[in-house]
């Protein structure tokens, strides 16, 4: 039998295939460990919540806009003994990065909670005026 040779573009081609494959397949294998990682991590903050006398404890709960547009999830909603609501991301890992919806949604979050306490603070003062010397 003779020599048999590929041309040189084919073999770059089909090197460059497996050595994307392979790291595919190793992408895909951390994204599984990661997942699997931080569902057991979810496990523990939600339990560690519900010891901590917070009622009302879910999970995976989806937040939309009030305009419909876009929305996200947060992993763990719970209310506090005083009724206030509230919304955890659990990450398990100290490099694990917000998704971009999430970002948006909790800047949103914040901001309408910071106005509803001016709201609320507002109301309070109106309601129990003070001497103007205390």
């Amino acid at each position: 039998m003779g020599t048999f040779l590929l041309p040189t573009a084919k073999v770059e081609t089909i090197i460059a295939n497996e050595f994307k494959n392979v790291i595919i397949g190793q992408v895909e294998k951390q994204i599984t460990k990661n997942a699997a990682k931080g569902a057991a991590f979810e496990k523990v903050v939600v339990n560690d919540v519900v010891k901590s006398g917070e009622k009302n404890v879910v999970e995976q709960v989806t937040i939309k806009a009030n305009n419909g547009v876009g929305k996200t999830k947060m992993d763990v909603v719970s209310r506090t003994e005083s009724g206030a609501v509230k919304l955890r991301e659990v990450k398990a890992s100290e490099t694990a990065p917000l998704r971009p919806n999430q970002k948006r949604y909790i800047r949103v979050l914040l901001k309408v909670a910071a106005q509803l306490l001016e709201r609320e603070s507002q109301a309070f003062l109106e309601e129990h005026r003070f001497p103007q010397q205390l």
